[in-house]
């Protein structure tokens, strides 16, 4: 119909979207580039192919001059094709200005480069990662050492210096030179158990591997500290502190043994106060001097609070938050083990005592936090270990916990100490004989007020579900790790039916802890408490601080607050949960220590109940796989500390007829 007057309507052509710059800033410190660009699919993936490295300091995607010349430049075309809202017009004069402007440190001021000289000759390198640092290290003919994360070098100290400045930018005074010397040992392979978690599973994906092509070696860095001593007690000095501090007979026992060497371990259960011992032992010990504490971020407020619940008045520092003066004014000290790094390269301080708090933190050779440590150790006269779990998995674990005590069986080598020492019940029995004066552990029959535990192991049949379970262990996609997770995760949600119904039958006094070790399994069951209307708070790591203690709170005061269910990881240490009398593991932890310290979140020191822990399993599943796991894993521990104590006890019989 469309007449002289009829009124046509036509739609504007539609407007474009405004294309985004591909790099919203550039900088350069004359030998690199750093760009910041925009979050876009496969970034990650696009920018490792043009030989770029994530910079954290600057959280910028570094490359060398030559590749942004050689292949960002061209690549980003490719990018832009793409990814139609970006535009790379005026990149290559933003990188010119950028080159203008250049400031030599603003890439390599960041890297944390440290020299550390080796007992055998040469030194070692460590820094993050930068491409043109490896191109210099390269050039020295340095070998890559995966376990050290770093790279040994045989070339003169003033060659190292002047090839890293030439090559990479990085200035001398850029550079850590520490003063200790450390050694580099060669990593065995850890021995195995017999029992263990098999499933089918796809192959692994290639890694590039650290080294980037060049040479490596399997060295560790690992360090001699002085060897232990054997000291004279101040008995009066003893009593008198036992009196004031308020300290169980069992305690002072405990005090005495870290007073009586320069080094040693205080292994008690959780809950027996090994903090509470350690502080008193450290008081006594440093004199005038001072005193750091060491431990997991979770637990430095916990310590400052008993540091300042005993000793009321002294001055108590964080590492890495209070200022320089407060750090110089407190005597103590206490650091987490992500900011031991910083005390290694501060020379002004100066410490009479080490503890080392969960010190099975430092189990592995291989980790910066051990490396760290065993350097600290090489300054610090008296060093006292605090955990209760030597052993996670096998008995080469306590090896680095010897070391920087200074045990004479720890400054052997690796490999030297695990032929005389692991791998059977006898040299287990060894074992426990050589370090008996070293170890002291006590276990919960020290309290005489507190009820028993008892285990109770139940299968269940979950009435759906298992086609999922089958689904995933057939999956050939999977690679083992990830399947075993998937099954672990999969097991744990078809218990929820069986928690439920043992919930619902409990005696009305009854309060309950679930242990799960994923998220995913505590919201769900949360859900289906709720449903049921029973009464039910959480905890895992997401949760704030403030939300923590409101749950414990919660659990702890409200009768009508039947269920604590959180992970053994994040609720499984650290609070105490008395009101609970039952206790059960929706997923077992992968070690014996972890289980029991998430059981002690009741049988604790304020429990006047009897604790029942009741482990569900699922039969025919890696649930039986993994509880035999445990099984070997608990008989390693037990042949260690059996000996241990019997060798401990003799000793005290010959003492006491001399």
């Amino acid at each position: 119909m469309g007449g002289e007057g009829a009124i046509t309507s036509e739609l504007p052509p539609p407007v474009a979207p405004a294309r985004r710059p591909f790099a919203t800033h550039i900088a350069s410190d004359g030998l690199r580039i750093g760009l910041t660009v925009p979050f876009f699919p496969n970034v990650k993936a696009w920018a490792r192919s043009w030989g770029g490295a994530w910079h954290f300091g600057t959280r910028m995607w570094v490359f060398s001059n030559q590749d942004f010349r050689d292949r960002v430049l061209p690549g980003v075309a490719e990018v832009v094709a793409a990814q139609p809202t970006f535009q790379a017009e005026g990149l290559r004069d933003l990188a010119r200005d950028a080159w203008r402007h250049a400031d030599p440190e603003r890439f390599v001021g960041t890297l944390d480069a440290q020299l550390i000289p080796l007992e055998q000759g040469g030194h070692l390198f460590q820094s993050q990662y930068d491409g043109l640092v490896i191109r210099a290290l390269k050039r020295l003919r340095g070998l890559y050492h995966g376990p050290a994360k770093a790279w040994e070098i045989s070339a003169p100290v003033d060659q190292v210096l002047a090839t890293l400045e030439e090559v990479a930018g990085l200035a001398e005074h850029l550079i850590y030179r520490h003063d200790q010397r450390v050694t580099l040992e060669d990593m065995t392979s850890p021995g195995g158990l017999d029992v263990g978690i098999k499933v089918d599973g796809a192959g692994p994906a290639p890694s590039a591997g650290g080294a980037q092509g060049a040479p490596t070696g399997s060295g560790f860095v690992t360090a001699r500290p002085n060897e232990i001593t054997r000291l004279q007690v101040d008995e009066a000095q003893l009593a008198q502190a036992a009196t004031d501090l308020g300290l169980y007979d069992f305690q002072v026992d405990g005090v005495r043994h870290l007073l009586g060497a320069t080094g040693g371990l205080l292994a008690d259960d959780m809950g027996l106060g090994k903090s509470r011992q350690a502080v008193v032992a450290a008081h006594l010990a440093a004199g005038e001097g001072r005193i750091l504490i060491v431990c997991p971020a979770s637990l430095r407020i916990n310590w400052q609070r008993e540091i300042l619940a005993i000793l009321p008045g002294h001055l108590v520092a964080q590492v890495g938050e209070a200022s320089p003066f407060d750090l110089t004014a407190a005597r103590w000290h206490v650091c987490t083990y992500e900011r031991l790094g910083r005390l290694v390269r501060d020379a002004s301080l100066r410490y009479a005592v080490m503890v080392v708090d969960e010190a099975h933190y430092l189990k592995e050779h291989e980790v910066n936090r051990t490396r760290n440590a065993f350097l600290l150790s090489q300054k610090i006269d008296r060093r006292f270990l605090l955990t209760g779990t030597p052993v996670l998995n096998r008995e080469s674990e306590i090896h680095t916990l010897l070391r920087i005590s200074g045990h004479p069986i720890g400054l052997l080598p690796l490999p030297e100490f695990k032929d005389q020492y692991t791998g059977t019940a006898e040299a287990r029995r060894r074992l426990g004989e050589a370090v008996a004066s070293w170890m002291l552990r006590r276990k919960k029959d020290v309290l005489k007020n507190l009820p028993g535990k008892t285990y109770e192991v139940v299968y269940c049949s979950p009435t759906s579900g298992m086609g999922r379970y089958k689904h995933i262990l057939e999956d050939a996609t999977l690679s083992a790790l990830p399947k075993i997770t998937a099954l672990r995760q999969c097991l744990e949600s078809l218990k929820i039916d069986y928690i439920l119904e043992r919930i619902r039958h409990l005696d009305q006094d009854d309060k309950v802890l679930v242990f799960c070790e994923y998220v995913d399994t505590v919201d769900e069951l949360v859900a289906t408490l709720t449903a049921e209307g029973i009464g039910c708070v959480s905890l895992t790591g997401n949760d704030a601080t403030s939300k923590r203690q409101k749950a414990v709170d919660r659990f702890q005061e409200e009768a009508g607050i039947k269920v604590f269910t959180g992970t053994s990881g994040a609720a499984g240490v650290g609070i105490t949960l008395t009101a609970a009398n039952v206790v059960m593991f929706a997923g077992l932890p992968w070690t014996p220590a972890l289980k029991r310290q998430a059981e002690d979140r009741a049988w604790r020191n304020g429990q006047t109940r009897p604790v029942t822990v009741i482990d569900p399993l699922v039969p025919d599943t890696i649930d039986e796989d993994l509880y035999r796991l445990l099984e070997a894993k608990t008989d390693i521990e037990n042949d260690l500390i059996d000996a241990s104590q019997a060798e401990r006890a003799m000793m005290q019989a010959v003492m006491g007829k001399m």
